[in-house]
């Protein structure tokens, strides 16, 4: 069994979050290349964008007495994706590049007892991280993975119940004002290859961003990652706001044992 003592999936200090897959060393997050756009900039950009996008729709109800009713569906916080080119948040397709790319996970049935490695998507492996004491970790074998690439969502249990934020494999996924729940791939059987990204321990090393997405867990290509290289995740300023997470506190690297 790997040494899941402490990294991203599994913060328990100045975060909620919740997820490690093998790191003994509890890390502070690191800026995201490209994402330095103030919180409050990009909060302005998304009123803009809710209010471009809100699909007004009108229908009589009889039973209501003729009365016409209006029915405004305005998109949530977690149905916005990130432009690493443009630094611009979009609904469905960026403007300037069109639609992301999502990587598809190999197709394995739930309750397979090595689900979790059999779902990992051609072109990557899992083999020993190069993080110290991290155990396994997930690199890229074949060819440049372009930025803005997305994988997942991060699979596992559903559930509500705090005690997953001391499973080591768990992520915080926010429902609504003060309503959460975490997705939790401590069980290999349900888990997908996801489970297995190591945290990055700074700023030069990560290459990838986590970020919730229509009430799951994504990952998404911040660098370009060049064949022999770790995935190594870290999340975005969106994600670490809604889990606590000051942005003055990101860009340092901490070595503390978990």
């Amino acid at each position: 069994p790997l040494s899941k003592v402490s990294s991203l999936k599994k913060l328990q200090g100045a975060a909620k979050l919740l997820n490690t897959s093998g790191s003994k060393w509890a890390q502070k997050p690191a800026n995201p290349p490209r994402e330095t756009r103030t919180l409050e900039q990009h909060s302005r950009q998304k009123v803009e964008l809710r209010r471009k996008e809100t699909d007004m729709k009108r229908y009589s109800l009889r039973e209501r007495k003729g009365h016409v009713y209006q029915e405004v569906s305005e998109p949530q916080d977690d149905d916005y994706l990130y432009c690493q080119e443009c630094q611009n948040f979009f609904i469905d397709s960026c403007d300037a590049h069109g639609p992301p790319t999502f990587v598809k996970d190999s197709a394995v049935e739930k309750g397979h007892a090595n689900r979790s490695v059999l779902t990992l998507p051609p072109g990557l492996s899992i083999k020993l991280s190069g993080i110290p004491e991290a155990g396994l970790g997930v690199w890229n074998e074949a060819s440049h993975l372009p930025l803005g690439l997305h994988f997942g969502p991060y699979e596992g249990q559903i559930t509500d119940d705090k005690e997953a934020i001391n499973s080591g494999y768990s992520w915080l996924i926010t429902k609504g004002r003060n309503s959460y729940e975490y997705v939790d791939g401590k069980d290999t059987s349900v888990a997908n290859w996801m489970r297995y990204v190591n945290c990055a321990r700074h700023y030069e090393e990560q290459n990838l961003v986590a970020f919730q997405y229509h009430g799951q867990i994504f990952y998404r290509t911040c660098q370009v990652v060049r064949p022999g290289c770790e995935l190594l995740v870290w999340y975005g300023d969106e994600y670490g706001e809604k889990l606590g997470i000051k942005c003055e506190s990101r860009g340092k690297s901490m070595f503390a044992a978990g």
